[in-house]
């Protein structure tokens, strides 16, 4: 499946997801980033969650690039 065939298979639920969303959380098209199949995972805590400043850290530069207009398939 190419990058621009899975976008298209999950948009609909992303939409769905937006539609039931406040406006600061609704994930627009545009910083939809797909990420190759072989990325590491999140991160997670002794409790499960998701550890959202490694995480960021991690992919600060992929997040830049969704910010500045860049591809939205990382390279």
């Amino acid at each position: 499946m190419t990058n621009e065939e899975f976008t298209s298979a999950v948009w609909p639920s992303i939409e769905k997801l937006n539609a039931e969303s406040q406006g600061h959380i609704r994930v627009p098209s545009s910083m939809l980033v797909v990420m190759p199949k072989d990325s590491p995972g999140l991160a997670k805590s002794s409790k499960g969650t998701k550890m959202r400043g490694q995480a960021e850290k991690r992919y600060a530069e992929t997040i830049m690039h969704a910010y500045e207009g860049g591809s939205q398939y990382h390279q």
